[in-house]
């Protein structure tokens, strides 16, 4: 089988986590913060690469932005000022827990730079989070929270609880390659969103395996990967973030300030013509 630069570039990056994992007690905020640091000296951190147009403290390689293959239907609606309709589903990471109001989340975030990119169009992101749900329990909603909106592209956002919970891996997969699938047999986009880098994740010992596979699945579904797990480690790695201000106190949840950075590359990568928009 073909296996995709993405694959191969999850699959070698999570080799490093691996190594450190003995290196992460659970209640150990600045151990976390040390293992990162014997990362990047042991040669795991992300390469250095060209930028987003989300620069400054948001900044990630180009390549982490991109989506492949990319929601080109809807990327040309976007481009051409037409109607979009985004549904973000999955849960506490959606629903934007951690951030000081709704309007903080990434889904809200996400509809506020689309449209100052284009202030006269018809964006809706809507947000379908709902916090502590595992895949089976956001798959069982589609119907309600997805479907009926008739979205042109879904943003689905997975795997946090099923770790957490320890959930079968195998079933868990089955359950977003299911997901997909009834998703594209509608006619709708899909991009899948990893895992976020997180220390009360980082301490299980599936997370590298579920982050790789979850890459293969999107691979052999032809549906984009956003690499969270991935972009957060680079603000980590890279200085741009502090595990206290990229996350809230329970060393899992995203803040007002990540949840927007988050939205920001999100833009980028849907709107690869647009400039970085602030505040």
């Amino acid at each position: 089988m073909n296996v995709s630069p993405a694959v191969l570039r999850t699959s070698s990056r999570l080799r490093s986590l691996e190594e450190l994992r003995p290196q992460l007690p659970v209640a150990a905020l600045l151990v976390v913060s040390a293992a990162f640091l014997a990362l990047v000296a042991g040669g795991g951190a992300p390469a250095s690469a060209a930028h987003t147009k989300a620069q400054g403290r948001c900044a990630a390689p180009a390549a982490l932005e991109q989506l492949r293959p990319a929601p080109l239907h809807t990327v040309a609606r976007l481009a051409q000022g037409a109607p979009v309709v985004v549904v973000a589903i999955g849960s506490s990471s959606t629903e934007g827990i951690g951030a000081s109001s709704p309007s903080g989340s990434y889904p809200a975030r996400l509809q506020l730079r689309l449209r100052q990119h284009c202030p006269t169009c018809a964006i809706d992101v809507i947000n379908k989070g709902v916090g502590g749900e595992t895949v089976d329990q956001t798959l069982a909603r589609f119907d309600r929270d997805v479907l009926a909106y008739r979205p042109h592209l879904v943003i689905w956002q997975v795997g946090s609880n099923d770790i957490l919970r320890g959930e079968d891996l195998e079933a868990y997969l089955g359950a977003v390659t299911s997901g997909v699938q009834r998703l594209r047999a509608a006619g709708i986009e899909v991009v899948l969103m990893d895992m976020q880098f997180a220390p009360s994740l980082l301490v299980h010992p599936q997370v590298t395996v579920m982050e790789a596979r979850l890459a293969e699945v999107a691979q052999a579904q032809r549906v984009a990967l956003f690499h969270r797990f991935d972009i957060m480690e680079h603000w980590i790695i890279g200085g741009r973030f502090r595990f206290s201000n990229m996350l809230s106190h329970d060393a899992l949840h995203m803040t007002d300030a990540s949840y927007d950075c988050l939205a920001r590359v999100l833009t980028g990568a849907l709107l690869p013509e647009a400039q970085d928009l602030t505040p």
